[in-house]
């Protein structure tokens, strides 16, 4: 029984954003796509690994949503190279820090 209410905790902790694994999953998408996209140059970075060192998603977030934050990564996961040119981050970020 009680293994099974240990699993059960560890789902919910991992499953959990928190800020700071949203401003690390947040460089690592963003500069994945910049890589993917032949951006990182254009935007200053030498490197992938240059750009995730730099970038930074929240900074001070005061009302930091998690949910929103979960959308952002899923999102921003999913962009495209088209989509990247016009806006890299996409809307749904904009309210992670709501």
């Amino acid at each position: 029984m009680l293994r099974r209410y240990r699993a059960i905790a560890l789902a919910l902790i991992a499953g959990c954003m928190t800020e700071k694994r949203f401003d690390r999953r947040y460089a690592e998408e963003f500069c994945a796509l910049l890589s993917d996209c032949g951006g990182l140059e254009a935007r200053g970075y030498a490197t992938a690994r240059d750009c995730e060192a730099q970038q930074s998603a929240v900074g001070v977030c005061e009302n930091f949503a998690s949910d929103h934050a979960s959308d952002c990564i899923d999102d921003l996961s999913q962009r495209t190279c088209d989509q990247a040119f016009d806006q890299v981050a996409p809307r749904s970020c904009s309210m992670v820090c709501d």
